[in-house]
């Protein structure tokens, strides 16, 4: 083979790549994946992992045969259980998928269908098998069972981790495939919910025999779940072996960077103290490792939190409360997403939302930019009750920022027509060159360059796509930002370049940032307050560097000793 070998498996693997190549359309230089070879045996869990735009889930795609049209896919070999794919037809592929080899997706959402019932939903993939005692005994063992629970709920009304779960026990039950590719299935959720997805999957792959290709930015997910694991770097695999060997010793200078920086934040599935040596070690005859390459970036120091002498907040929200399903007969039971939630923020300020899975953050950061109609309470910002009906300036205080920016933006279109189009439906500029004038210096604010304008969204990479999405929302001038999980499936070195420009942004425009996230490194690093959300209520608030150090509620308590891994929530259940 002319690119990286995979270390031999006993046995025909179940998956053989060969000098994999992607290349995108009108792109130019080298591919976006180049001569790429790994192999993945029977039962095992073969990790991919690398930083936003090295190339990951674009070899994701193509083994699973989703690779978008126009995208060229060569391969001197692309074999699944001794079968060439590569002289597959599409209809052969579209048969072999799912059935042979099933995908989970990174955005749970976009597997399950919005508005049909979850029961029904199942009665799609699973038929008369849903009421059968082996399919319940099955879910019983893998710990799915109460699944039977919400057969009426739709997916909405589920957490991030329960729909992940969800799409997990389908793809892997629907039709038994003997190889499950995941692409980042957990990283938009928290340490909680995460664990339950990795352990879902783990009882899937002993009780069925699943091989597991598993695509993901965090190298400590990968020590917890892989037996081998391949980094990639700029589009090529740059170093594969047993997950105990990379850990304890990396030989790439980018390999060493991912776990030196694993080493350095604290992360819900530690690195076991016996695959892991105290200071990544230089290759032999290669340089040392620069300073840098131990820790993350420092960010700019947040800014003081607003003094009694303040003018009055930009945001005021008064017992905002919302209520989800038809309560009587025939109605579905309802539910309490957000409960008489108050909350205020002055301008410039960062105050970052924080809680588990299902506690009701989404839903809240809907409310405040009203994609959703509150049951109760108010919202003001800058003075301006804003109602269930807002004007075109009511839409431009206040601009949400998603966690999966693919969904936000028109997939057929290139970026700088999705942003001038932004700009024409405000009505902010008359010409179409005052339009590209605006799109340009908006694009520059985020870091990016008049070259990111002519890719369409499928040629970039998860950090670009998450500041174009951010260039977007300046275009209107908001005087609040807020940003939902718009961190969560990044790697530590583009997440640090993301939160970087949501600091620049502040100090410059004097924005006010409400950061939903679950990750607390994230809230650490950039916020001035923290409110901590539970069951759709603030439970506890403040100055971020107080509730970390010293939290004074049970729900808070759990989160931070959730962070810091499995020897502190330990701590913390005994005391």
């Amino acid at each position: 083979m002319a690119g990286t070998t995979a270390e031999g498996v006993a046995g025909e693997p179940l998956l053989a790549v060969e000098d994999l190549s992607v290349r995108y359309p009108g792109a130019a230089g080298r591919p976006a994946v180049d001569r790429v070879s790994f192999t993945v045996g029977r039962g095992e869990a073969f990790g991919l992992i690398g930083q936003s735009g090295s190339g990951k889930s674009t070899v994701c795609r193509a083994v699973a045969g989703l690779s978008p049209p126009g995208v060229a896919v060569d391969a001197v070999g692309l074999a699944f259980d001794g079968v060439d794919l590569t002289v597959m037809s599409a209809a052969e592929r579209r048969a072999l998928r799912g059935r042979r080899i099933a995908m989970v997706p990174q955005a749970s959402m976009t597997a399950l269908s919005p508005t049909t019932t979850i029961g029904r939903q199942l009665r799609w993939y699973f038929g008369d098998r849903l009421a059968s005692s082996e399919l319940r005994e099955t879910l019983r063992s893998i710990g799915m069972e109460a699944v039977f629970d919400r057969l009426d709920a739709l997916p909405s009304e589920l957490s991030g981790g329960q729909r992940q779960r969800l799409v997990v026990t389908i793809a892997a039950l629907a039709h038994r495939p003997s190889l499950l590719v995941a692409d980042e299935p957990t990283t938009n959720l928290d340490v909680s919910a995460q664990g339950q997805v990795l352990d879902l999957l783990g009882r899937l792959r002993a009780r069925l025999g699943l091989s597991l290709l598993y695509v993901t930015h965090d190298l400590a997910v990968v020590a917890g779940l892989c037996d081998r694991v391949g980094v990639m770097y700029q589009g090529r695999l740059v170093e594969v072996g047993p997950v105990a060997a990379l850990l304890a010793g990396p030989r790439h200078p980018h390999s060493r960077r991912l776990v030196a920086a694993a080493r350095a934040m604290p992360r819900p599935v530690a690195l076991a103290a016996s695959r892991t040596a105290a200071t990544p070690a230089a290759p032999e005859g290669g340089p040392p490792l620069p300073p840098s390459a131990l820790s993350p970036p420092a960010l700019s120091p947040p800014a003081p939190p607003p003094s009694a002498l303040s003018p009055p907040p930009l945001l005021v929200v008064d017992g905002l409360t919302k209520r989800f399903g038809r309560p009587g007969p025939g109605g579905r039971p309802e539910v309490v997403a957000v409960d008489g939630v108050s909350l205020s923020m002055a301008g410039g300020e960062i105050v970052a939302l924080v809680g588990e899975s299902g506690s009701g953050k989404t839903t809240l950061a809907r409310l405040l930019v009203g994609l959703v109609e509150p049951t109760g309470g108010t919202v003001e910002v800058a003075g301006r009750r804003l109602g269930a009906a807002r004007t075109a300036e009511d839409r431009r205080l206040v601009q949400l920022v998603t966690q999966d920016p693919r969904s936000a933006l028109n997939r057929r279109y290139r970026v700088g027509r999705a942003l001038e189009q932004a700009v024409a439906v405000h009505h902010l500029a008359g010409s179409a060159d005052d339009r590209r004038s605006m799109v340009r210096r908006s694009v520059a604010r985020v870091g990016l360059t008049t070259e990111h304008l002519d890719r369409r969204p499928r040629a970039l990479s998860g950090g670009e796509l998450a500041r174009v999405v951010l260039a977007r929302a300046l275009l209107v001038s908001p005087k609040l930002l807020v940003l939902d999980e718009v961190t969560a499936s990044l790697d530590t070195e583009t997440k640090t370049v993301v939160l970087d420009v949501l600091c620049d942004l502040r100090d410059d425009l004097d924005l006010a940032l409400l950061v939903v996230t679950h990750e607390l490194d994230v809230a650490r690093r950039v916020a001035d307050r923290v409110a901590v959300l539970q069951a759709g209520r603030i439970v506890e608030s403040g100055a971020a560097a107080r509730v970390f150090s010293s939290p004074t509620h049970p729900a808070t308590r759990r989160l931070v000793a959730d962070a810091a891994g499995p020897a502190a929530r330990s701590r913390a259940a005994e005391g």
